[in-house]
């Protein structure tokens, strides 16, 4: 509700400074704030949300964003998940963060199944 008054919100990946302010709001869930802002069709917002998405990938994070369930379910975010994944391939597979993704998978069959599909039809159209 604040943004829609105020038009400020604040983003970080810190929980420290999540717990030091609330003014303007501080939130950690970008992914959450992109699908309310989308829905609603608060574009600024979704943009803002995108935006910061964008500049918090990384190696470690970028092997669960890309096989997540929000980037399936946001076509131009998982877009921009997987480019950033494949352009980013020779330091990916070599991170203990993307052995550890598919480690835990394999405890899911059917999430399995769907993250094994799509990894395969990404290295295809890499080559």
């Amino acid at each position: 509700m604040y943004y829609l008054y105020t038009e400020r919100i604040t983003l970080t990946t810190s929980p420290e400074i999540a717990k030091k302010s609330d003014i303007p709001p501080v939130l950690m869930d970008a992914e959450g704030l992109y699908a309310t802002a989308h829905r609603l069709s608060l574009l600024p917002l979704e943009k803002k949300a995108f935006h910061f998405l964008k500049s918090t990938c990384n190696i470690r994070n970028i092997t669960a964003r890309a096989f997540g369930r929000f980037a399936a379910a946001h076509s131009d975010v998982g877009k921009y998940y997987d480019e950033y994944f494949l352009e980013n391939w020779d330091q990916v597979k070599v991170a203990d963060e993307f052995d550890q993704y598919f480690d835990a998978l394999e405890n899911n069959n059917e999430e399995y199944k769907l993250v094994n599909r799509k990894f395969r039809k990404m290295i295809r159209e890499r080559v």
